[in-house]
């Protein structure tokens, strides 16, 4: 018979598990989008922009959702989450 203490062991692990792979996602997603970012900065784009042109671009932001503001902040300083 498993125990509760046991269980929760196996979750916590499990949901540390899932933490770590969301991060590196998270690592990587960035990674490929900043060059694209930092092009529209270079072209003087506000984050606004980049947004609009993220969505026409038809670029899928996390979640398969339209991109927001705050993702688009979110990615720059590198603190986004799947």
């Amino acid at each position: 018979m498993v125990s509760i203490a046991d269980s929760r062991a196996v979750c916590s692990e499990f949901t540390l598990a899932i933490a770590a792979n969301r991060q590196a996602a998270s690592g990587a997603f960035s990674a490929c989008l900043m060059p694209l970012l930092s092009g529209f900065a270079s072209q003087g784009l506000t984050r606004r922009a980049m947004v609009f042109q993220l969505n026409g671009l038809a670029i899928k932001a996390p979640r398969d959702v339209v991109w927001s503001l705050g993702q688009v902040q979110q990615v720059i300083i590198g603190t986004i989450l799947l």
